[in-house]
């Protein structure tokens, strides 16, 4: 309730269009610009010392003044505004600077700037409105430049002296967030959220301030068999215990980096990014089926989430830090003389401080503990005692390393080929997984036999490109950088790979298609690990265009994989550095 009076004030401001703020804007000389439209971009309503206020008629009670200059069969907010602006509602206005987007509108505008607005204290008051085309072309967006400027921009600095230059439009936009100003209203339409195909979930995670999409993602994956078959009402692995030995044996593999490239100078290649890369919360689907195979599964119950788990870029500095000091300590040892044997004892003292350090921020990952399975309503069924082994073999897959297939889309290397990438692997004693190379188009195929069948798949993607987070919508309709910043920005997916400008950032759990009449994919969904207030309740819905530019990895079950492509996994794989641009950790 403490917050409560600021909402009070905040509703408070919306009952009058010249309210408080607009009050002490104006007593600081300021100039409010009046608009109705999002046509009219509001960052060329804020160039210089001007303010955009949105024409507003709040708590509007008749239109009888309104219907003798318009047509009671118009538009009641086209009707408010002339009311408002003929009673005086406006008269604090400077300028009211309307767009050409319907005939009612403009009838609007053209009353108040013939009825209303000579009636006005402020005699330099006027109103403009803009031809906007609604085709986004190149000749369009000149006509629309060219109409901005002579109809409202150079009224604006002849009238009131505003500085309308380039630099003052730069201050504007610099002031604003780019995604803001580029948001394209035109793809703001209510979101179809309708999915032919798509497989139940229970319970969004929540990842928090953490790398650990992938390991989220691809427990969710086994977390979706275990619901369907048990019947539980929610259900959850903990995340933090695989995370503890996935750090362990990532420093292992790092060390042991450093050990197999001792006698390589420390500007060489390989050891370079080995100390760039000591050690990361993120990863692939590689290090789920590497760890899990390995240490087993727990429930959440049995080795909660810690502060330095939800928030590990600390935890991940320090151990970084003290990696990197070892690795010294290596080398130097190695360039002394020491024996093989000399360095495995050294490196495994090493790991026993940097446990030590997991222990502290983590917890000790349990040996043994008990579990009470519920039923479908919540109500104890059994109390079992497991071993993280045992718990595996129940409620996750023993399978990871056997019974699934990593699929990549990258248009920047031969399709139908295997690849590997050097250290694509979380442990030492693991091997770099493989990874087929296909045309998106048959990826999808085998995406949509697997939800057909109630799968879930362990999905990635460049997250971030076109993501509209509050509505949660991945299209790359969303935002019109080009007309914002008058360029054009024309590399294809083969491209931006090659340029480092895209890449797989971010894993969720693919759970939903939509197909036409025809049966070709609409747009997709994925249950996402960012807490059920993200997004669309927890999810992301993409259209089918923004899944061929952006999507980059899948891991399907190799009963969805056509026989053609699993006879691709025996080539002997084409090895690729540890560098490429395929090798980017899912961590967003």
């Amino acid at each position: 309730m403490k917050d409560l009076k600021h909402l009070i004030y905040f509703e408070n401001l919306l009952d009058s269009a010249n309210n408080e703020l607009v009050q002490q804007a104006k007593d600081e000389g300021m100039h409010p610009i009046a608009y109705t439209c999002y046509h009219m971009p509001e960052v060329v309503l804020n160039v210089d010392n001007c303010f955009s206020v949105r024409l507003r008629a709040p708590k509007t009670g008749s239109f009888d003044i309104a219907s003798y200059y318009m047509s009671n069969y118009t538009c009641e907010y086209c009707r408010a505004l002339v009311e408002r602006a003929i009673e005086g509602g406006y008269n604090f206005l400077d300028a009211i600077a309307g767009v050409d987007a319907c005939a009612e509108m403009n009838r609007c505008m053209e009353n108040i700037e013939l009825v209303a607005a000579p009636d006005m204290p402020n005699k330099k008051m006027f109103v403009t409105h803009c031809d906007i085309p609604y085709k986004v072309k190149d000749y369009t967006l000149k006509h629309y430049v060219k109409q901005i400027r002579n109809r409202f921009l150079n009224v604006l600095a002849e009238t009131y002296g505003v500085d309308t230059s380039d630099k003052a439009l730069r201050n504007a936009i610099g002031n604003n967030d780019i995604r803001k100003l580029a948001l394209n209203q035109e793809n703001m339409q209510g979101m179809d959220t309708h999915f032919s195909i798509k497989v139940d979930s229970k319970g969004i995670t929540d990842q928090k301030s953490s790398g650990r999409c992938w390991l989220f993602t691809g427990l969710n994956v086994m977390r979706a068999k275990a619901l369907a078959r048990y019947g539980f009402r929610s259900f959850e692995f903990s995340e933090i215990y695989p995370f503890f030995w996935d750090q362990l044996e990532k420093s292992n593999l790092f060390l042991q980096g450093i050990i197999d490239t001792a006698e390589k100078p420390l500007d060489d290649k390989t050891v370079e990014w080995l100390l760039k890369h000591p050690l990361s919360d993120g990863g692939t689907f590689t290090g789920v089926a590497d760890i899990v195979s390995k240490y087993g599964l727990v429930p959440k119950c049995a080795m909660p989430e810690t502060n330095s788990s939800e928030n590990t870029a600390r935890m991940a500095n320090l151990i970084s830090l003290k990696l990197k000091e070892y690795a010294l300590r290596l080398r130097d040892l190695a360039a002394k003389g020491a024996k093989p044997a000399a360095l495995e004892k050294e490196k495994t003292a090493m790991l026993g401080t940097v446990y030590r350090m997991l222990v502290l921020n983590l917890g000790v990952p349990p040996t043994e503990f008990d579990y009470v399975r519920t039923d479908a309503q919540g109500n104890p069924v059994e109390t079992e005692h497991h071993t993280p082994m045992s718990f595996l073999e129940k409620y996750g897959d023993k399978q990871l390393l056997t019974n699934y297939v990593m699929l990549m889309n990258d248009p920047s290397r031969e399709y139908y080929k295997c690849y590997e990438i050097d250290y694509d692997r979380h442990r030492y004693d693991g091997k770099n997984w493989t990874y087929v190379n296909l045309p998106v188009e048959d990826i999808k195929q085998m995406a949509i036999a697997s939800l057909k069948d109630s799968t879930m798949m362990y999905f990635s993607c460049d997250v971030g490109k076109f993501l509209n987070s509050e509505r949660g919508l991945l299209d790359v309709k969303n935002y019109d950088y080009e007309s914002l910043m008058g360029t054009t920005f024309g590399m294809d997916k083969k491209q931006r790979i090659q340029t480092f400008s895209s890449g797989s950032s971010h894993a969720m759990t693919l759970m939903a298609v939509d197909l036409d009449k025809d049966g070709k994919p609409v747009k997709w969904m994925v249950e996402n690990s960012w807490g059920a207030d993200s997004g669309y309740k927890g999810h992301l819905i993409m259209t089918d265009n923004w899944f061929d530019e952006y999507m980059f990895r899948l891991v399907v079950e190799t009963k969805y994989v056509p026989a053609q492509i699993m006879e691709l996994f025996k080539q002997k794989p084409v090895r690729l550095p540890a560098w490429d641009p395929m090798f980017a950790e899912e961590k967003d």
